[in-house]
């Protein structure tokens, strides 16, 4: 199904493609909304208008043939960021001569030059969930009072391109914490006043972050360093591979390169998804593993030193005092009394 849009600005998008739909549009204070008819499928599309020229387009359901919606023309070009949390998105702009696909956990931002139009291709048979924030750049702008020189140059240009002259488009991985805030976006149960105010909060974090991301993507890749969805599994291997050698771990260069990323990312988030640096985690887990043992009572301290990678018995003792008060000799003479 196609649906063609040819409304002079945003107010006019949802009743559009409602009517072409023929379903009825739901107006509640800043809140617009339609369900999907069930000829074509099942779920909600919502649109909130926010503070500073910001709206925030919610797309939530499974089709049952795809839907093409075409923006024909429209004189106003916001700043479009699109997260796609589930589904699949092709959108085209500048008249198709750029075109891209958006899969799971990934992100654009992009913008329109002149009058052409942008197309919007929703896949059937894909559980959606997506979520468009529109930034109408000239408001916007008009409501800050600076700052913009600070963000990385081809961002500043395009935020400053109220005429919408210039193309752009962006496309990467959206961060960890960007899926942590598309989270609470999808499971919040705000209404009314606090809603508005929850999304308002979401939406300006989820530009932040996405204005980090596209300056930590222009960076050599050794220097990234913002967590992505796929990170958080090399992370993760990254573990199981200090606790299947907890007595003898790679290197930070070795683990890097085992993993995949680079030496700063894998520092720093191990640390942001763990709450410990690796060094840090190495050593409780090696004293943790000491107490197993020691409390089998099949070695002596300086045998479980060398078996968790200590090769300074008297090193081990203080540090398994400064851990469980007592040391290692102590606990198992305790635990000898008390059993």
């Amino acid at each position: 199904m196609e649906i063609t849009v040819t409304s002079k600005d945003r107010l006019g998008l949802m009743q559009t493609i409602a009517s072409a739909l023929e379903v009825p549009l739901v107006t509640n204070n800043h809140v617009q909304s339609f369900q999907l008819p069930k000829r074509l499928g099942l779920g909600t599309v919502e649109t909130f208008q926010l503070h500073d020229g910001l709206s925030l387009v919610s797309i939530q359901g499974t089709l049952k043939e795809d839907l093409l919606i075409h923006l024909e023309q429209l004189k106003y070009h916001p700043l479009r960021l699109i997260f796609c949390r589930k589904g699949k998105l092709i959108h085209s702009v500048n008249a198709r001569l750029i075109q891209y696909q958006l899969n799971a956990s990934e992100n654009s931002l992009s913008a329109c030059s002149g009058s052409v139009d942008q197309l919007f291709r929703f896949h059937a048979h894909l559980e959606q969930a997506i979520y468009i924030i529109e930034i109408n750049r000239s408001y916007y702008l008009s409501r800050i009072d600076a700052g913009l020189e600070s963000i990385h140059p081809h961002l500043e240009k395009t935020f400053r391109d109220v005429d919408a002259q210039y193309p752009f488009l962006y496309q990467g991985y959206y961060s960890i914490g960007a899926s942590e805030c598309l989270n609470q976006i999808w499971r919040t149960q705000y209404q009314g006043l606090i809603l508005r105010t929850f999304l308002e909060s979401k939406v300006l974090e989820l530009l932040s972050l996405v204005l980090s991301q596209y300056s930590d993507d222009q960076k050599p890749s050794s220097e990234q360093v913002m967590l992505r969805e796929h990170d958080e599994e090399a992370l993760l291997n990254a573990k199981k591979i200090i606790m299947d050698r907890l007595a003898n771990p790679p290197s930070i260069k070795e683990l890097a390169h085992m993993i995949g990323i680079n030496e700063l990312k894998l520092k720093q988030g191990y640390k942001q998804l763990f709450h410990a640096t690796i060094y840090h985690h190495i050593r409780q887990e090696r004293l943790r593993l000491s107490k197993v043992l020691l409390a089998e009572g099949k070695w002596n301290v300086g045998e479980v030193a060398q078996r968790i990678g200590y090769t300074n018995k008297s090193h081990f003792a203080t540090k398994f005092k400064e851990k469980f008060g007592m040391f290692p000799k102590q606990f198992q003479q305790y635990l000898l009394k008390n059993h």
